[in-house]
């Protein structure tokens, strides 16, 4: 029986690129089925979050992404990901068959 997850992706964060190589090699390997939710940038959700937001707030953010793709050896985007421009990930990666988000 395949066994299927929500993920609940934002094309504006580096933690759903760093991300990316994992759920491509946890859907090949297992048998397991990736639901792609699409979801609007925490700017557009919290219209008022940068400016609510703690003044360190961004270098925390900025350390803690560098931090998490130095352990998995991952490598940012060097372009900023804008929506609308999906990530290449190759063949095997999360299917959004039937996301009603899109």
């Amino acid at each position: 029986m395949t066994l299927s997850y929500d993920l609940y992706w934002s094309f504006r964060s580096p933690y759903s690129y760093l991300v990316t190589a994992r759920l491509v090699a946890l859907e090949r390997d297992l048998d397991v089925r990736c639901n792609v939710r699409i979801v609007y940038p925490i700017a557009v959700r919290q219209a008022d979050f940068f400016a609510k937001s703690d003044p360190l707030w961004f270098s925390y953010f900025m350390r803690d992404i560098y931090r998490c793709a130095d352990i998995r050896r991952g490598n940012l985007p060097a372009e900023r990901a804008d929506v609308g421009k999906a990530p290449v990930v190759g063949e095997g990666d999360c299917s959004d068959e039937g996301n009603e988000h899109h």
